[in-house]
C-alpha cells in the first residue's frame, strides 16, 4: 500500500494537470484565431468551441468507459479545426507560426490524455494488495486469539484503516468511476466569445 497510494495519487494529480494543460492550449489556439481574418476566426473559434464542449460532455460520460464513438467525434473535430487554422493560414500565411503550433498542442493533448487515462494499476498489483491486507488482518486476528486477549478497538481501526487506504488508491487510480473525480472546470471555464 505504501508504494501502489502514492503512485494512484501521483496518476490521479497527472491527469487533473493535463485537463488544465489542454484548457491552457485551447485558450492559447483561440486567442491566436485572432490573426486571422473575421471569415477565418470565426471557423477556428466555433470548432474549438465545439470540441471543448465535446470533450466537457464525453468526459461526464467516462464513467462506462472510452466509447468509440466518443474517439470517432474527436477526430471529426480534430480534423474540423486543423481545417479551419489551415484555411486561415492559407488566406494569411504569416500567421502560421502563431496560429499551428497551440492548434497541433490540442491535438496532441487529447493523445496524452488518452494514454493517461489508460494507466492503472496492474490487477496482480490489486490482487497482491488485497491479499496481503486480507493476510495481515488474519494475522493480527490469529494472534489475538492466541493470545486470548482481544483487541477490539485497535484491530478494527486497523482494519478501517487498511480497508480506507485500499479503497482510496483504487479510486485515485479510476479517476471517473469512483468518488474522487476529476474535475474539467479548466474546460468548462473558456471563454470563445
Amino acid at each position: 500500500l505504501g508504494f501502489s497510494f502514492p503512485a494512484a495519487a501521483s496518476r490521479f494529480l497527472e491527469r487533473q494537470d493535463l485537463i488544465t494543460t489542454e484548457a491552457n492550449a485551447i485558450g492559447t489556439a483561440t486567442l491566436r484565431a485572432d490573426l486571422f481574418n473575421d471569415q477565418h476566426r470565426a471557423a477556428l473559434r466555433t470548432a474549438l468551441k465545439d470540441y471543448t464542449q465535446h470533450r466537457i460532455e464525453a468526459s461526464a460520460q467516462l464513467r462506462r468507459g472510452l466509447q468509440a464513438d466518443d474517439l470517432a467525434e474527436v477526430d471529426r473535430l480534430q480534423a474540423r479545426i486543423w481545417s479551419a487554422a489551415m484555411a486561415g493560414v492559407t488566406d494569411r500565411p504569416q500567421t502560421m507560426l502563431g496560429v499551428l503550433p497551440p492548434v497541433n498542442d490540442v491535438i496532441d493533448i487529447h493523445s496524452l490524455r488518452i494514454a493517461s487515462g489508460r494507466k492503472h494499476l496492474p490487477i496482480l498489483v490489486v490482487g497482491l494488495l488485497i491479499m496481503c491486507s486480507v493476510l495481515a488482518m488474519g494475522v493480527i486476528g490469529y494472534g489475538c486469539g492466541m493470545g486470548g486477549n482481544r483487541r477490539v478497538p485497535l484491530t478494527a481501526s486497523l482494519a478501517i484503516i487498511v480497508a480506507a487506504a485500499l479503497w482510496i488508491t483504487y479510486d485515485l487510480d479510476h479517476p471517473r468511476a469512483g468518488l474522487l473525480q476529476l474535475n474539467d472546470a479548466p474546460l468548462k471555464a473558456l471563454k470563445f466569445d
